[in-house]
């Protein structure tokens, strides 16, 4: 006989609120993860304390039983509301297995007539929102990264907005009233299709890519599909997957005050599943101590202004696309193509449509990549950056050369952070400087100055997806409370980020670069070593992973795209390139540099 009762009309709750002094309610949804993760747990914790002759529990389905949800105003699922004859008294947002517990010990002491402390009275105000970032921060981590390396087949034509950045081409979506709701799905574009093309493999060796207690099945290279495997997998090892909320979208991060005097802020999401099976789209809204943003910055494509873009767009619909559309170089067969940009997309690309595309494959360069000889690949031409489009089709030059009758143009410009969900006017202020390209209020690119319970994941590209790791060790201490070094007074984050801002500036560098070369990536992560400290003497805890001498070795050594002038004229004169796709090394070389070691930061 089940030790809760499973109600289905408004009257069943009422006998059961008469004949029982505490009632304790689960609030669930049949759609919600969470709610069917923590189910087993209710309904232990509800036979354990069948007994109890004072306390009920009672299972209420949102969407079958409305009325009663709506009687009490749920907007989340889960929510654990707390009655003393039949009036709220306590409540738990979240799936928060020590929350409840402390709900229901609560409960039994007020019903047996009990005095309760003062900390037990302020402790509901602190725990019941409890499921946020500190407690499980590698789920938060890697669900961005699982997004990244999703292979998309048929990525659909991306709207082109030249010029335009992601408040205006990625802005909030409209959310609808009275949470929880079921609507149509949004018609916006939310930017959800991958960048992965089929040829795309890691640019970090796997040894330095990995997190330390986990290695890739195979590298220093891998393809896009195996870290795509290692993630999934990686769920699985370490049994997190009840964490995951999938096909799901944060659509607002609002600000809550502090439960306590001397609490810190709380936040507000508001959350839009996808239901592809219904067609419609789940809205609800839950609370959290602490959110950790890990959502990537690979999503909203970027294709700057050039005179006569959007005319040639418009008049050429076909012809202009991002690198975040391109899959493969076989629809440009015997096309002539354009390729802007030669970073490590633009690179991918030209080498990948030479011996498909017309000869030669145009490459527009606004300055020399590390991986650059003296000249261009075999099959390639260098061209320098477009000064203008004209209506004839022709593509003019900053040399004023050009060339006409181009069937492709592909844009490998890179993408821009983009924070839709983040609520300005809410939270007092924007995240995101794109006229300084950098975070605003930071330090150690990781924490925010006016916000203690918000930080970011991944905003340096260093050292995916290891970086993750020390910084969600250090945020899991931080955030519990648990952290061996405090933060640095707020004079001296401000100072670290105006000094930061200053340097890079007068180098020409950006703000949230951070180079191996000069040791400075060592020093970055020796901060949230230094912030974590050791775990327990019990082992509880993570400890942030050493840099072993083999991780350094790969690092400095192993690179995906030759950076030295002979071994980029050799592999120049290859006609044929298709070995270096499909052959054991993938065209990976060894160099051999002199290092200072480990950026004589460390002994």
């Amino acid at each position: 006989m089940a030790s809760y009762t499973s109600i289905s009309t408004s009257s069943q709750l009422e006998d059961l609120i008469h004949d029982n002094e505490y009632t304790l309610i689960d609030f669930w949804a049949t759609w919600c993860p969470p709610c069917k993760a923590i189910a087993p747990f209710f309904e232990k914790i509800a036979a354990e304390n069948a007994s109890d002759k004072k306390l009920a529990f009672v299972k209420v389905d949102v969407d079958a039983t409305k009325d009663v949800a709506q009687q009490y105003k749920i907007s989340a699922m889960p929510t654990f509301l707390l009655l003393r004859n039949g009036v709220p008294c306590k409540a738990v947002r979240g799936a928060d297995p020590n929350a409840i517990k402390k709900l229901v010990v609560y409960a039994r002491k007020r019903g047996n007539g009990e005095t309760t402390t003062d900390d037990e009275e302020e402790e509901f105000s602190q725990v019941e929102f409890g499921g946020g970032g500190s407690g499980t921060p590698y789920p938060a981590l890697l669900f961005a990264a699982f997004l990244i390396w999703i292979y998309d087949a048929e990525p659909n034509p991306l709207p082109l907005y030249p010029g335009q950045l992601p408040p205006d081409t990625d802005p909030p979506v409209e959310i609808p009233e009275a949470l929880p709701r079921i609507t149509p799905p949004i018609q916006q574009e939310r930017w959800t299709k991958t960048p992965i093309y089929n040829s795309l493999t890691t640019n970090v060796p796997a040894i330095a890519m990995s997190f330390s207690d986990s290695p890739f099945a195979y590298g220093p290279f891998a393809p896009h599909y195996i870290p795509r495997q290692y993630v999934e997998n990686y769920f699985s090892i370490h049994k997190t997957d009840a964490f995951l909320q999938l096909n799901t979208t944060v659509e607002d991060i609002t600000k809550l005050p502090p439960s306590t005097s001397e609490g810190s802020e709380r936040w507000k999401l508001t959350l839009r599943k996808h239901d592809a099976l219904r067609r419609v789209d789940i809205w609800w809204e839950e609370d959290f101590d602490a959110v950790i943003l890990a959502n990537g910055h690979y999503a909203v494509p970027y294709i700057p202004h050039v005179v006569g873009l959007e005319e040639y767009i418009t008049k050429y619909p076909d012809r202009i696309s991002h690198s975040k559309e391109y899959r493969s170089p076989s629809i440009y067969a015997g096309k002539k193509v354009l390729v802007i940009g030669n970073s490590a997309s633009g690179h991918d690309l030209s080498v990948d449509l030479v011996g498909v595309a017309s000869a030669p494959v145009y490459q527009s360069r606004r300055s020399k990549a590390r991986w650059d000889g003296d000249g261009p690949l075999s099959g390639i031409e260098w061209k320098p950056v477009i000064k203008e489009y004209l209506p004839s089709g022709r593509i003019v030059f900053d040399d004023d050369t050009y060339l006409d009758d181009v069937d492709a143009v592909l844009y490998c410009t890179g993408y821009k952070p983009s924070f839709p969900f983040w609520n300005v006017k809410a939270n007092g202020r924007p995240l995101w400087d794109y006229e300084a390209s950098k975070l605003i209020k930071t330090y150690w690119h990781t924490f925010f100055q006016d916000f203690k319970t918000l930080a970011i994941v991944g905003m340096p590209r260093t050292l995916t997806f290891r970086s993750f790791e020390y910084q969600a060790i250090a945020l899991a201490r931080l955030f519990s409370g648990r952290n061996a070094l405090p933060l640095p007074p707020l004079k001296e984050q401000e100072k670290w980020e105006t000094e930061r801002a200053r340097q890079t500036r007068s180098e020409g560098k950006k703000f949230h670069d951070i180079p191996w070369e000069e040791g400075h990536t060592i020093e970055w992560l020796e901060g949230f070593f230094r912030i974590a400290g050791l775990g327990t003497i019990r082992g509880e805890g993570l400890v942030p992973p050493v840099l072993t001498k083999e991780l350094i070795w790969a690092v400095e050594h192993l690179r995906k795209y030759p950076e030295d002038p002979g071994e980029h004229e050799a592999r120049g004169r290859h006609e044929d390139r298709a070995h270096e796709r499909e052959g054991p090394n993938c065209g990976w070389v060894v160099v051999e540099r002199q290092k200072l070691p480990l950026g004589g930061l460390l002994p």
